[in-house]
Order: structure tokens, then C-alpha cells, then sequence
């Protein structure tokens, strides 16, 4: 498992991204998303299916909506 903090704008924290992912809480408040691998590539429902790694960003990120 591969931990994202919350406030970089990656794959794993964009409200497209397809793997698996689970917020992580220090006490109250959210502090990480847990991904299953840092290179674990899945497909990009803004990139109509492209394959990104969950530590890669673009212009097309957006915000989780769990976060």
C-alpha cells in the first residue's frame, strides 16, 4: 500500500481516478489516500480510458469528492 497525502493534486486524489483507494485518518481528519501500488496503473475516466499511475497529475484533475 502507497499513501497520497490529501492535498497533492494526483491521480489517486482526482475524483476520475478508477483503482482502488480508501482515505486514511490521523485522529479526525483525513490525511492520506491508501493506494494499492505506487505504479499501479488504471484507467482515467477524464482521458477516456487512458492508463495513469496514481502518483501522476494533469489539468484535468478535480477534486475527490470524499475529500
Amino acid at each position: 500500500m502507497y499513501n497520497v497525502p490529501i492535498n497533492h493534486k494526483k491521480c489517486a486524489t482526482c475524483r476520475w481516478w478508477t483503482g482502488r483507494r480508501k482515505l486514511v485518518f490521523v485522529g479526525a481528519n483525513p490525511q492520506f489516500i491508501s493506494v494499492e501500488a505506487m505504479a499501479d496503473m488504471k484507467n482515467c475516466r477524464a482521458w477516456e480510458g487512458r492508463k495513469f499511475a496514481s502518483t501522476h497529475t494533469c489539468f484535468r484533475w478535480s477534486k475527490w469528492e470524499k475529500l
